[in-house]
């Protein structure tokens, strides 16, 4: 009798222990890293078809360069850091830390807190124009390209059109 008073002077500790292990591996929506990679790269602002248009019509009107077509190819698609507030809870010898998502509303609507966000990196281009042929003009179209996007020359190809 005395062994069954035993099990259950550990019973009650043993079963909330239990039931902190299993919440602790039920998945939930809160659970982020602090920095998420954007998954389309038009929710962190930035449109590289619509970029790469926009450079393109650029480009075009570079002295000598006559018509472009651009290829820009990304490195990193960018990054966008969420305000978290971060709570933490400490029992006994359990602690428990929940990270909550900070949001604004705009427009009636609730958006989350961005606390920073870093747009893509360059890896390459490729312009491919007319006036290629002529070295003044390719200088020209690198530099520009050069400026817009970061990259190095050496990063920069420029082609002739056929």
């Amino acid at each position: 009798m005395k062994k069954l008073r035993l099990d259950r002077k550990y019973l009650y500790p043993a079963l909330i222990l239990l039931l902190g292990l299993v919440l602790l591996l039920i998945p939930s929506g809160g659970k982020r890293s602090e920095t998420e990679t954007a998954p389309d790269v038009t929710e962190s602002g930035f449109s590289l078809s619509e970029y790469t248009r926009e450079m393109e019509t650029l480009l075009s009107q570079v002295q000598g360069a006559g018509e472009v077509h651009l290829l820009l190819s990304l490195d990193t698609d960018g990054e966008t850091a969420y305000l978290y507030d971060r709570t933490e809870s400490v029992s006994g010898d359990s602690g428990q830390t929940q990270l909550e998502t900070v949001l604004t509303h705009e427009d009636g609507d609730q958006l989350p807190v961005v606390e920073k966000r870093s747009y893509p990196k360059f890896r390459g281009a490729v312009v491919v124009c007319s006036g290629a042929d002529e070295a003044a003009v390719t200088l020209r179209v690198k530099e520009a390209v050069s400026c817009l996007t970061g990259l190095g020359m050496d990063r920069i190809t420029v082609l002739k059109l056929r």
